[in-house]
């Protein structure tokens, strides 16, 4: 009898050889098949942490050297609005910037480098005079430096999330609400 000859198992042994390498090889296909395409999803999709976006609810808006980020407008339940955000001078010299909401002007200066938090930070709001807005609506924000004019689009929230409410309620500390005439 020659090692290769089926001999008294008739076959059984080699047949059950090759059950094991196909079992085997069935198994390692499959592993690499579950790797390949559970890892390959960074292949073929954007990572969303590398997308810039704004982590707020308020809208952001680039005027020259001047930074508006997080902007955004509270209403108190009598009506008051007043504007909230910040204003970074990203430049090496002084800077001029006005914020222009509801036919009214509003400027402020920032020195180099210098970050202004509006509303934030022990800053009081921008109290704005001409705008009546309800929450929930969208009120029209222009910022202009030099010859730079930015229009951006930007929410008007209210003291619904609790983390407005404080600032809903510390609008009536900078923005008195008129006394109701009988």
């Amino acid at each position: 009898m020659t090692p290769y000859s089926k001999g008294k198992l008739g076959g059984l042994a080699s047949s059950v050889g090759e059950k094991l390498l196909n079992r085997k090889f069935a198994a390692v296909a499959i592993a690499a098949s579950v790797l390949i395409g559970t890892t390959g999803c960074a292949f073929f999709s954007p990572v969303a942490t590398m997308k810039v976006y704004t982590p707020g609810d308020g809208t952001d808006a680039t005027v020259g050297p001047v930074e508006a980020r997080n902007i955004f407008i509270l209403v108190t339940p009598a009506g008051q609005t007043a504007l909230f955000g910040s204003l970074i001078n990203t430049g090496d010299s002084a800077e001029d910037v006005s914020i222009q909401v509801a036919g009214q002007e509003y400027a402020q200066h920032l020195n180099a480098g210098e970050k202004l938090d509006i509303g934030f930070n022990g800053r009081n709001a921008l109290p704005l005079a001409g705008l009546a807005a309800k929450a929930g609506s969208l009120a029209q924000v222009t910022f202009v430096h030099g010859h730079h004019i930015v229009a951006k689009t930007v929410p008007v929230l209210d003291g619904t999330f609790a983390q407005y409410a404080p600032l809903v309620n510390s609008m009536g500390v900078i923005a008195p609400a008129p006394t109701p005439t009988p």
